[in-house]
């Protein structure tokens, strides 16, 4: 288990540490979340949750889009081969929309799959594998005395037309990321606080054998959204923290 030394935390809105700057290129919005980077069209995907949207920006153009949808969403990732589809976590299932990257509203939606049972839980993050599976968990929007319920939300992955249960008595489902040669899953509970490791087969999309890798300290706040970089470097999302962005290379 990696030390703090082998932890960089880089602040927001406009701070320079270590060289880098991080600044506001869109918004605002309500809860901006799950970017999706798409190379062939040099836009950056993501969604603003609380607003209902699917959002698009536009590097070229430096410009924003956004599509309501008449549920929260949880992530957006573009369908293979499909220039206007996307799949995306609609509120507690799984839809694949289409869109133009254009209009305030989808060409089309329809439910790819069903997802928590529960009235109270919605799809959260989501990410796709290496082979093009998509893994999205889910979390209660319900909380008690102030608290968000443990344990009562799933990981999923997505195959023909199905949510499959990988992970039960799941918190916050969030971060997601493979490792280089794509043995391993790195995944967050937020609720949980902490990274967690789990062996990964490629060929059959099943994980298992997980064990905490990172642990995040209270004053670093809760880990949200997460990468790996060409270097094998995570980057996590810290929410509430005052360190929106962590680093850490894998040793």
């Amino acid at each position: 288990m990696p030390n703090t030394d082998s932890l960089d935390t880089f602040q927001f809105s406009g701070f320079k540490t270590m060289g880098v700057e991080v600044k506001p290129i869109a918004g605002p919005f309500n809860l901006g979340e799950g970017p999706h980077w798409d190379e062939g069209s040099q836009s950056l995907f993501f969604v603003d949750i609380d607003g209902c949207a699917i959002c698009k920006y536009d590097s070229a153009s430096r410009t924003t889009t956004k599509c309501a949808i008449d549920r929260k969403v949880g992530f957006i990732i573009p369908v293979k081969d499909k220039t206007e589809q996307f799949m995306i976590g609609y509120g507690g299932d799984f839809a694949v929309v289409t869109w133009d990257g254009k209009s305030e509203k989808p060409q089309d939606l329809k439910i790819y799959a069903k997802g928590d049972p529960s009235v109270d839980n919605r799809i959260n993050d989501g990410k796709a594998d290496p082979t093009g599976r998509v893994y999205a968990g889910s979390m209660c929007q319900v909380k008690v005395d102030g608290i968000w319920k443990k344990e009562s939300s799933f990981l999923y992955n997505l195959e023909k037309g199905e949510a499959k249960v990988l992970l039960d008595k799941v918190g916050l489902s969030n971060g997601l990321a493979w490792s280089l040669d794509h043995k391993k899953l790195y995944y967050i509970d937020s609720l949980m606080g902490n990274v967690r490791e789990l062996e990964y087969n490629k060929e059959t999309g099943r994980i298992g054998n997980p064990k905490v890798v990172y642990s995040l300290t209270p004053d670093q706040g809760s880990p949200d959204g997460m990468t790996i970089d060409v270097e094998g470097k995570l980057w996590i999302a810290s929410f509430g923290g005052g360190r929106p962005i962590l680093a850490w290379f894998l040793t």
